[in-house]
Formats: C-alpha cells, structure tokens, sequence
C-alpha cells in the first residue's frame, strides 16, 4: 500500500470515526430514536418550513402508561424490551415526514405536518391501537396503553419549548382522565396549573405559620338523638375558611 493509499485510508476511517460519534450524541443508545437535542433542531425546521406557507404542525407526546410499576416490579431489562417495542410500533405508524423521538424516561415525542384532521385524528387512534397491542416477554403476555397530548403550532405556540411543554400538558391531562386516550391542549390546562402550583405555596407557607387547626364535629341520629360518631376536620384559618380534610370515627 502506498503512503497515498494510507492516508486516503485514514481519513475514511476518520469521517466513519466522526459519524458514529455524531449519531451516538444525537440517538438514544436504546431505541435509536433521536433524542432531545436533534428533536428540537428537527421542529425548528419544520416550522420554518411550514411557516412559509401557514401551514401547522402537531405536536404529539406519546407516555407510557404504568411504566414506572412494570419496571420495578419486573426488572429493568423488561422495562427496556417495553421501550424498544413502543419505539418500534411508534415508528411503524409514521412515514418518512415525520419526527420521532424519545424525550425521555417512558416518553416519547412525534411531530407531524398537520393539514388534515381526519388524518391525523386515524394516526392517533392507530397509535394508540398499535402500542397496546399484547407483548410476549419471557413468557409473560404484558399489555401497556399510552397517553398522548397533542399541541399545534401555530396555535398553541410559536417555538419548540412552548409546543413541547403544551403537549406534555395535554398528556398529563390524558393520564388524569384514566390514561389510554389522546387530549388536545387547552389555555385552560395552564391555568389549572398554575393555580396548583399558587395553592401548592401558599399552603406550604400556611402549614409554616400554623394556620392549620382540627376539630372534631358529633354525628347524630335523626331517629335518636345519639351521637353515632365523629367527624374529623382539618380547617385553614386563610380567608375563605377552607376545609382540606375529612375522616369519619363511628362510635
């Protein structure tokens, strides 16, 4: 082999070297799904694109229903199959236009030019359908659902974080409502969690200042006149008074 030879060698062997460095640092090592970083450069491409022409985006995120329990309770290299499969079964569902990527833990990001709702509305209920299809795993038949919140651009948000925390919103919403079903996001999902996020401080603070107070009420018998028990509350001296808690001792 010639010195020219080695070198054209070696710098093939360099540019192989360099792409597999740069796939690694841009795919999930187990799914093989893009991973954050190319999912957001990915949506800011398409948004410029289609912003051009007014077109819209949908924003779909896809989480594992119940994961957390089938890891723990049946190992970790079982919660890994469950990923790879849902992975793969996301991918089955969508052609080549469109991104997906794995966001996370058990969650999962699909981004689709969206023009006509009957079509995406088929992709979502075929997404569903396809993930909670029966798994055989060592013998064992596990079904997992998913829960899918979906945001649009322009309308829900006009950049990449926005859109995505939208979405997750949505899916948080989907879980709420019994998991296994798809909610599209709402102002008022933002609103109900901000109002959480506010209830959430100020009944640390009030918890801080001892506003909480317990009081025992009697129940009687309308046929006797006994006390048949008592009613434990626990009352918050904050203006409106708030009742936050109620247990019940029979006598």
């Amino acid at each position: 082999m010639t010195f020219f030879e080695k070198v054209v060698e070696s710098v093939s062997d360099r540019k192989h070297y360099d792409a597999i460095l740069s796939y690694q640092e841009t795919h999930d090592a187990l799914t093989g799904l893009a991973i954050r970083g190319l999912l957001l450069d990915q949506m800011q491409q398409i948004i410029s694109s289609v912003s051009r022409h007014n077109n819209q985006v949908a924003v779909i995120f896809v989480g594992l229903d119940q994961f957390g329990f089938i890891n723990k309770s049946l190992g970790l290299h079982i919660g890994d199959h469950l990923l790879k499969i849902a992975a793969e079964r996301l991918r089955s569902c969508l052609d080549e236009s469109c991104i997906v990527a794995r966001h996370g833990g058990d969650e999962f990001v699909v981004v689709v030019k969206h023009s006509d709702k009957t079509a995406l509305s088929l992709l979502l209920s075929k997404m569903l359908a396809t993930i909670a299809n029966p798994i055989l795993i060592d013998d064992n038949e596990l079904i997992i659902t998913a829960s899918i919140g979906v945001s649009f651009y322009p309308l829900d948000g006009t950049n990449t974080g926005i859109l995505l925390r939208n979405a997750k919103l949505a899916m948080s919403y989907a879980k709420e409502l019994g998991c296994n079903n798809v909610q599209f996001f709402a102002v008022e999902l933002s609103q109900n969690i901000n109002k959480k996020f506010a209830l959430g401080v100020i009944l640390r603070h009030a918890l801080e200042r001892g506003e909480f107070f317990l009081n025992y009420q009697p129940q009687v018998s309308l046929q006797t006149g006994q006390i048949m028990g008592l009613e434990a509350l626990i009352r918050w001296t904050h203006e409106p008074k708030t009742l936050l808690y109620r247990d019940q001792l029979f006598l």
